[in-house]
């Protein structure tokens, strides 16, 4: 997982200046953007996911109606014959494999995904059934990217960008490019776009191959020329395509200074079984989701 913010904005809002606890700092923002994603049930920066069931729902496309749907311990939901992706928002499927019901790995590819609804939705398509599977626990295995912004990397000689989680644009995809950092020059690291893009506005992917494309001002134009910041003392920290949410920004900051704020002063701590059934933060080390972060 790919931080939504950088550790020089965190400690921009601490007003930390000592450098030496930066590592700490970046270890409360990791773990404040997991609890986020988990307990939210929304993924902040693009990853890839995987969903395991047991089989595929029962019924056709007509079936309406949030159903439970368990495995095992768990709980998972379906919307009639649809199946929930308890991740969002959710932006792409992968893959979705199963096992037939003589235990043959097979790839299922006659189904439609519906983003506007969260949790997103994956229906088979009109007058289809889902295929009968084999009976394992795994039966069916739905691969899926959630995320409201994407990681990106600069190479301003090429005026190429990167997908760092690895997910793959298309050309006339559109994409605003924010940056995460700070204003506090002592900090370092201070938040800037690389110089031939302005924030808040729109761009389009050309030449998009793999997980590399460039950007063009309009759709099938011309790439725009990227270089270093143009203003004294900046550089390039973390890249996005999208705009982190405002609640999401405040959520990470109030969380990470909570946490560091209320360390131990040894630097460390050795928790009893008395404060795993009692602390709150670590009773959600406890919590188990249906879907897994695939990396």
């Amino acid at each position: 997982m790919r931080s939504a913010l950088s550790t020089a904005e965190v400690r921009a809002h601490l007003r930390q200046i000592d450098a030496s606890e930066a590592g700490l700092i970046d270890g409360y923002l990791q773990a404040s953007q997991n609890d986020i994603e988990i307990q939210c049930e929304r993924a902040i920066t693009l990853a890839k996911y995987r969903l395991t069931l047991p089989r595929f729902p029962r019924g056709s496309v007509s079936r309406v109606g949030r159903q439970p749907f368990e495995s095992d311990d768990m709980i998972h939901y379906t919307d009639g014959s649809a199946i929930l992706l308890q991740m969002c928002p959710v932006v792409a499927i992968d893959s979705i494999a199963y096992y037939d019901s003589d235990n043959a790995a097979q790839t299922y590819s006659t189904f439609n995904l519906f983003t506007d609804d969260q949790p997103g939705l994956v229906r088979q398509q009109l007058e289809q059934y889902w295929p009968e599977t084999y009976l394992r626990a795994d039966a069916v295995t739905i691969t899926f990217w959630a995320g409201s912004i994407i990681p990106l990397t600069v190479d301003v000689a090429t005026d190429t960008f990167t997908s760092v989680t690895g997910y793959e644009f298309s050309d006339d995809d559109e994409v605003v490019v924010s940056a995460s950092g700070n204003s506090n020059s002592v900090l370092g690291n201070v938040a800037a776009l690389p110089s031939g893009i302005t924030a808040k506005t729109t761009y389009y992917v050309v030449s998009a191959s793999g997980n590399t494309f460039q950007l063009a001002e309009t759709a099938g134009g011309a790439a725009v020329s990227l270089g270093n910041p143009s203003a004294s003392g900046q550089s390039i920290d973390l890249l996005f395509a999208g705009e982190i949410e405002p609640y999401h920004r405040l959520a990470l900051l109030q969380m990470t200074a909570k946490a560091f704020g209320e360390r131990c002063p040894q630097g460390g701590c050795v928790c009893t079984a008395e404060d795993f059934d009692s602390y709150p933060m670590l009773r959600r080390l406890k919590w188990r989701s249906p879907v897994e972060f695939a990396g």
